[in-house]
């Protein structure tokens, strides 16, 4: 069996660190599990060989979805001991409950589809760029702290990125008068003129 598992960590280089990231949430529940590090392994080679995720985060999103949909066994490749190893249905309820608790906690890090990162401190937990821009426009980016000081960075990138055809006009000229009036619309359609 610890053959098995050896030969999938060799083909799989996030086999291992998937594994250390389960091992380490089974660990932070309040009332710890009685999951054996040999249930974990097993789990998680038999996620990462149904699924067609490749990160970590989207894997241990179906690890703690396997526990939180009820499950409890998983197959033993041992062909001396064919069946499933299951656990207790005390630890399966606890289990389950500290899985549903962690994916509403991480719903924001871990939901399918955060493909997107902030261009400031990279944080990737974002469904489109305008998430990520407003995270940075917020004035909550740890890179960019203050709504203020984020709305300087964000024309200074547009500045440096090429982006002069989105700025307005009417504010290219008076560069300093923008930075004194927080209200002033720093951008302008291309195409309509709007500004905003």
């Amino acid at each position: 069996v610890d053959r098995s598992l050896l030969r999938f960590q060799a083909k799989h280089r996030c086999f291992q660190p998937f594994v250390l990231v389960c091992k380490h949430w089974k660990k932070l529940d309040d009332h710890p599990c009685q999951i054996s590090s040999f249930f974990v392994e097993l789990l998680c080679m038999h996620i990462m060989r149904r699924s067609d995720a490749s990160s970590i985060p989207a894997l241990f999103r179906e690890f703690l979805q396997w526990f939180a949909d009820g499950n409890d066994a998983v197959k033993n490749p041992n062909p001396y001991h064919q069946g499933h190893i299951r656990l207790s249905e005390r630890v399966a309820r606890r289990t389950c409950d500290h899985a549903q608790q962690t994916m509403r906690k991480l719903h924001a890090y871990l939901r399918p589809g955060n493909a997107y990162s902030c261009p400031a401190c990279g944080l990737h937990r974002f469904l489109d760029a305008a998430g990520a821009i407003q995270h940075l426009e917020s004035g909550r980016c740890s890179h960019c702290r203050g709504a203020e000081h984020a709305r300087q960075s964000i024309y200074r990138g547009v500045v440096s990125a090429g982006g002069q055809s989105f700025l307005n006009k009417m504010l290219i000229d008076r560069h300093s008068d923008w930075e004194a009036d927080p209200s002033a619309h720093l951008y302008a359609c291309p195409h309509c003129e709007r500004t905003y």
